[in-house]
């Protein structure tokens, strides 16, 4: 692989959890008398909060096009989310941008805008989630055509899937 595609994909990954930007869920119209004592519940039986992509996070895996990236790359990758906007470097190549993040389908999507560095121009479209061990796995379509529908990365789709852990 070349370096300039790995280069790319380093850029992809700082793109991976940019804004969180959520989108409200729609509004309740009426509720009747019954329906809000069925409804109360409480606080320490309600659902805890879904992590967030937004923060700093480092490189643990990456696979490109079915093939694992090499591991001086990965842990060269770091990635930093902020409300509307990515960083990556990877192999000490920058790249940031801005980012939308809607988490309000599961998987989580993601949309990103290169700005500076080796993705400026392009838009990715990015499906993320976290693990059981609060990592987050994002999965990328580098030609922006479509959001991937899996966490998958083959010869055949091209994706770009990469594994991080939190760091702050």
């Amino acid at each position: 692989m070349k370096i300039q595609s790995l280069l790319v994909v380093a850029g992809l990954l700082t793109l991976a959890g940019c804004s969180s930007e959520t989108k409200a869920p729609q509004e309740q119209t009426e509720t009747s008398a019954s329906e809000e004592q069925t409804d109360s519940v409480e606080p320490e039986a309600q659902q805890a909060e879904a992590p967030s992509p937004l923060g700093k996070w480092k490189a643990v895996a990456g696979i490109m096009g079915g093939s694992p990236l090499p591991d001086e790359f990965v842990a060269s990758t770091s990635l930093e989310l902020k409300e509307s906007e990515y960083f990556v470097v990877a192999a000490n190549q920058p790249d940031n941008g801005t980012c939308e993040i809607d988490t309000t389908s599961s998987p989580g999507k993601m949309t990103l805008t290169g700005v500076e560095g080796p993705n400026a121009g392009k838009t990715m479209l990015a499906i993320f989630d976290f693990t059981d061990e609060g990592q987050m796995r994002i999965a990328y379509d580098l030609t922006g055509e479509s959001h991937p529908e899996n966490f998958e990365s083959t010869a055949d789709n091209g994706h770009y899937l990469a594994t991080y852990e939190r760091v702050e």
